[in-house]
């Protein structure tokens, strides 16, 4: 099976061939030869849509395949994929943004772990184990600075990296330009005990 999300995580449809399928009751699980699906990740926003106008109900990777659960039973083999392209480009902006947060913030900072959460009301990176003063403005202008310099990215299994800043452990989708990011902001910023939350916007909802 062909991963189109992995290097071309922009397109929004695409056609593809049903490999294989079982059907359960009202449902059809579907391995495709190729797909611009990726699979769930809990802290992105749900992008998938439609598979020949059936409904995704689910998509989840198994023994390195792509299982898209839809509602119905497709009638052809041949399929046409839809997802949805608003929050597909939301989660590239975010997670690229993210990225280049990454690079930036550990090399001023030492923490134990980071994780971004994106949901319809808002983007936090939390940070666990943090003891230090956060520069808010240092940060955001590193970034931006970043972003404005288009600097090419680069992801391969697992890793991506931005020469000459650095890479860091990415299993998600990315832009290959943080052009594209477009800008970053922070909105807020919140401490729990030695913890830290960092709430942002970016990409579209810059403008």
């Amino acid at each position: 099976m062909q991963k189109i999300y992995l290097k071309y995580p922009e397109i929004t449809e695409l056609k593809a061939n049903i490999v294989s399928r079982r059907v359960q009751d009202d449902n059809t699980q579907i391995i495709l030869d190729r797909t611009i699906f990726m699979p769930k990740s809990y802290g992105f926003l749900k992008d998938y849509g439609n598979i020949s106008d059936l409904e995704i109900i689910s998509v989840e990777e198994k023994r390195d395949n792509i299982i898209h659960t839809v509602k119905g039973r497709p009638k052809k083999s041949e399929v046409i994929l839809k997802l949805n392209p608003e929050n597909r480009i939301k989660n590239l902006a975010y997670n690229t943004a993210f990225i280049i947060f990454k690079i930036v913030f550990t090399s001023f900072y030492q923490a134990k772990y980071l994780k971004l959460t994106i949901d319809e009301e808002r983007s936090v990176i939390k940070i666990t184990d943090f003891f230090d003063v956060f520069d808010k403005l240092l940060i955001e202008n590193q970034i931006n600075f970043i972003i404005e310099k288009a600097l090419k990215i680069e992801n391969h299994q697992g890793i991506t990296n931005i020469p000459p800043l650095g890479e860091v452990i990415n299993n998600e989708i990315c832009y290959e330009n943080s052009s594209k990011v477009r800008g970053f902001k922070i909105v807020d910023t919140e401490s729990f005990g030695n913890d830290l939350e960092i709430e942002f916007i970016a990409g579209r909802d810059i403008i």
